[in-house]
């Protein structure tokens, strides 16, 4: 068995561009397009500085008579944008307002990890394991399992949670209006008070020219404990509890 293989890359959001425009592209699906509105000509000024940085790191150089030879874990990362198969875009918001973002292509025993920032991370890996780690990583959920394995039950949890942070009152009222009693709505956001973190995970998959949504996952956690599980917008979500070690399992059935 071959050991696997990591490459590293950051690219600033105007060369990411010019990568893909050379590849006959100009939107990436499922990531921000921080250039869109922009005029034609102001467009073309954010290409050609992405282009001159990406020449003088040597990740570009020009071929006479045969265009641009693009170096070759930028090619390959910039072929996964483009042509995404299997998806996994990850967005984690904590209770003091920070919020991350990153997405994950697999197929096969190759997948690529993209941390959205400035500049944005990419890493290139030739085994999924790896991918896996990468998640992990962002996360970097430190949740103890110190508390009673009790399932969390929860309404649309990725707008209900912050509402709850910073209008509990008002997510009573949502609760309420989906059928809890006041006792129970009061009840489920004086957990959700206590939870400092949480991350959604929306699964696509490319079918034609379109991303569809395959799944929705969320994990929530706080130090004591994590829970995690599918969420649907229809009616009350049930979220089970998970140690440290089925959490993993947990994220690993998610590239499986």
């Amino acid at each position: 068995m071959q050991p696997e293989s990591n490459f590293q890359l950051e690219l600033s959001a105007s060369e990411l561009y010019w990568l893909a425009s050379a590849f006959g592209q100009l939107r990436l699906p499922l990531i921000e397009n921080p250039f869109a509105g922009l005029t034609s000509s102001r467009l073309q000024a954010v290409l050609d500085e992405g282009q001159a940085s990406l020449q003088q790191r040597r990740l570009i150089q020009r071929q006479p008579g045969a265009g641009w030879q693009v170096e070759r874990v930028a090619a390959a990362l910039t072929r996964w944008l483009t042509e995404p198969e299997n998806v996994i875009v990850i967005e984690v918001h904590q209770q003091d307002g920070t919020k991350r973002r990153a997405i994950a292509y697999h197929r096969e025993d190759v997948a690529l990890f993209m941390e959205e920032s400035t500049p944005m991370r990419f890493t290139l890996h030739s085994k999924a394991p790896g991918l896996l780690s990468s998640i992990e990583a962002f996360l970097n959920i430190m949740a103890d399992s110190n508390i009673p394995a009790e399932d969390l039950q929860i309404i649309q949890p990725e707008y209900l949670l912050p509402l709850t942070w910073y209008s509990p009152k008002s997510a009573v009222t949502v609760l309420e209006r989906a059928g809890l009693s006041h006792n129970e709505a009061t009840g489920v956001t004086s957990r959700l008070e206590k939870i400092t973190g949480t991350a959604l995970l929306t699964s696509y998959k490319l079918e034609g020219n379109t991303m569809h949504t395959t799944d929705r996952q969320i994990i929530l956690w706080r130090d004591e404990g994590c829970w995690a599980g599918e969420i649907s917008d229809d009616g009350l979500n049930t979220i089970p509890f998970h140690s440290s070690e089925s959490l993993h399992n947990f994220l690993e059935s998610q590239l499986y």
